[in-house]
């Protein structure tokens, strides 16, 4: 409710506009936050946790994407005429893409456990 407050009133909200919107009295909301500080700390960890719960996924698909991408261009002549279609050296295009993208120490790194 308070990102719905905040969303309506915008950054100056006050607790009592936050309280209207939630549907209870300001006493009510001091029981659960000290002050307007206490919350904006609470939504802030709330955000974010939605921004990582929506990114998570799509990490770990693009892993598995890079590395189904490395295997064509290895296997696959047309895959490979078709980077060469774009870059004059399709090979070092493709071998610097993959020191980066394929590196173990790389493929183990995810934003979550940062």
């Amino acid at each position: 409710m308070a990102v719905h407050a905040i969303l309506t009133h915008g950054p100056d909200v006050d607790m009592a506009q936050i309280a209207a919107v939630a549907g209870v009295s300001k006493p009510v909301l001091y029981r659960y936050f000290t002050d307007k500080a206490q919350l904006w700390v609470a939504v802030g960890e709330r955000l974010a946790q939605t921004v990582s719960d929506a990114v998570t996924p799509a990490i770990g698909q693009v892993r598995e994407e890079r590395h189904e991408v490395a295997r064509r261009y290895e296997q696959d002549p047309e895959f490979r005429q078709r980077v060469a279609q774009h870059h004059r050296d399709s090979d070092g295009t493709y071998w610097s893409w993959a020191q980066i993208w394929l590196n173990p120490a790389y493929r183990s790194w995810s934003m979550v456990d940062r």
